[in-house]
């Protein structure tokens, strides 16, 4: 009933975000719906495109310091956010 009318409301309104993009992973996916938890969206692309390119996976993301991990999250708010996604590289690489 509601999934033809959305569908199609989905395709005129769609936002062109960078973690929409087929290649981006399962990693991307869930830095994108951590960093956009109570913060807009067009605040959070500009950071996730920049730990993406410097963390393009969990290993690498669980080698950084908390303090580099804090440096880096910047101006999104919630730091705690940023430190629980370093806890989460951790266990995912472990």
């Amino acid at each position: 009933m509601f999934v033809s009318p959305l569908l199609t409301w989905f395709d005129r309104n769609e936002r062109p975000l960078a973690w929409r993009h087929p290649d981006t992973g399962a990693w991307g996916i869930l830095l994108s719906e951590v960093m956009s938890q109570q913060t807009p969206v067009a605040r959070v692309e500009p950071v996730w495109r920049e730990w993406m390119a410097r963390w393009p996976d969990p290993a690498s993301f669980a080698r950084a310091s908390p303090d580099e991990v804090l440096r880096a999250w910047g101006k999104l708010g919630y730091p705690r956010r940023a430190l629980r996604l370093l806890d989460c590289a951790g266990q995912i690489v472990s």
